[in-house]
């Protein structure tokens, strides 16, 4: 996500992202973290490829009239060079295994066997996408959200105390996942509706974080960082799935909205933003903004 800035009044011009909102701090990204050597060169791109917007731009998905079957771009190709530097560091870690997340998943078992390199690249991967897309992506909401509700913003700079209760209504109304596919495993019944074993559901979490049941007043629609409800989100999931990197996207959150508080007087959105066509990802490939002193 291209995330701009502008100082002061919204005559000054645009330009780029802190490096805060595009990169992910070392304990967000296990794998890397845990590499006893420095990742080449290229690997500064690694983290705008591993991305829905990266993967967008590599096969040519999610955008309009884009195919999955086009011809690999130079950019898919630098996933080559990536795989490569896991590949090598696995290796590493089976002759002398670490406390690290790669060094348990290189001993891991499932039914009795080992987790293949190629499952273990998937999870490595997998770890860095959600320690990375979904961080920024949150970023961005939380700044979407204050030049969207003047007041709420206003209500934080009174009382910072407030942050913490801003990131989490802003992750229930602007969840950076907004759905995720599942197998039903056994007959069941949800509501009056029956399922069935075997089939196939899209559980929206953007949905169900607006259940008028669950969060009855005020309106479930609007951004309140003074809402007082029974039952959280589900942003992160629940259950054997919650997000393991929930507690460090929550104190990132809190850190940034503490200083946009801080800092600024007012956010404004400077022109529409662009959103991210995914039926996965909710966040914006760019958000152009102005942060007034």
């Amino acid at each position: 996500m291209r995330f701009h800035l502008a100082m002061g009044v919204a005559a000054v011009a645009l330009f780029s992202v802190p490096a805060f909102a595009q990169t992910p701090p070392p304990a967000e990204a296990p794998p890397a973290a845990a590499a006893p050597a420095a990742p080449p060169p290229a690997a500064k791109s690694w983290k705008d490829l591993i991305t829905v917007e990266g993967l967008a731009d590599a096969y040519g998905s999610f955008r309009p009239g884009g195919s999955a079957t086009v011809p690999v771009t130079p950019k898919a190709a630098s996933f080559g060079p990536m795989n490569d530097f896991f590949l090598d560091i696995l290796e590493r870690k089976r002759s002398d295994p670490g406390q690290d997340l790669l060094s348990v998943l290189v001993r891991a078992e499932l039914d009795g066997k080992s987790i293949n390199d190629a499952n273990v690249l998937m999870l490595a991967t997998a770890t860095l996408v959600a320690g990375n897309e979904t961080t920024r992506t949150l970023l961005g909401w939380l700044a979407w959200v204050f030049a969207t509700y003047p007041d709420q913003f206003q209500l934080l700079r009174k009382d910072p105390g407030l942050a913490s209760a801003a990131v989490e209504e802003c992750l229930r109304i602007a969840p950076p996942v907004q759905g995720f596919l599942r197998t039903a495993t056994q007959d069941t019944e949800v509501r009056g509706v029956p399922i069935n074993a075997g089939d196939h559901l899209f559980m929206m979490y953007l949905s169900a974080n607006r259940d008028e049941d669950i969060f009855p007043d005020p309106d479930p629609n609007a951004f309140d960082i003074q809402r007082k409800v029974e039952s959280g989100h589900i942003a992160f999931g629940w259950g054997q799935h919650l997000c393991v990197g929930a507690a460090l996207a929550r104190l990132e959150g809190r850190i940034f909205a503490e200083e946009l508080a801080a800092r600024f007087s007012e956010l404004q959105i400077a022109r529409p933003p662009t959103r991210i066509r995914s039926v996965l990802q909710n966040g914006f490939v760019e958000l152009p903004m102005a942060f007034v002193p």
